[in-house]
């Protein structure tokens, strides 16, 4: 049993960070999620190793690399339309399947 504490937690208050417009702010709020209190502080805990020193600096090393993912902007999907292997593949699936239902049909009525 481990009996001295060694766990880092890192704070950063959002409201705080400079340089960040709305848009930006409103992305760190909804992609960080529950790390998020309700008083707008992002908190990071780290207790990996046995070494407060090193998980303070893995718990700063974490926050960085989640407010950088956070703030990344998602790439626009770009539309594409299906091969025309693909829709044939579609077509006879779907007409499989509705012959496979039509043959399931009630059999002989009994007398």
């Amino acid at each position: 049993m481990n009996k001295v504490s060694s766990k880092a937690v890192a704070r950063l208050l959002l409201a705080e960070l400079g340089g960040l417009d709305r848009e930006q702010r409103e992305r760190l709020a909804s992609r960080l999620g529950r790390r998020v209190t309700s008083g707008g502080e992002l908190l990071v805990s780290v207790q990996d190793t046995r070494d407060q020193a090193r998980n303070r600096e893995l718990a700063l090393e974490r926050m960085t690399e989640l407010v950088a993912a956070a703030l990344r902007r998602p790439r626009k999907r770009l539309r594409t339309r299906p091969s025309a292997g693909s829709r044939e593949a579609r077509l006879q699936a779907k007409r499989r399947r509705s012959e496979l239902k039509r043959r399931r049909g009630s059999g002989p009525e009994p007398e």
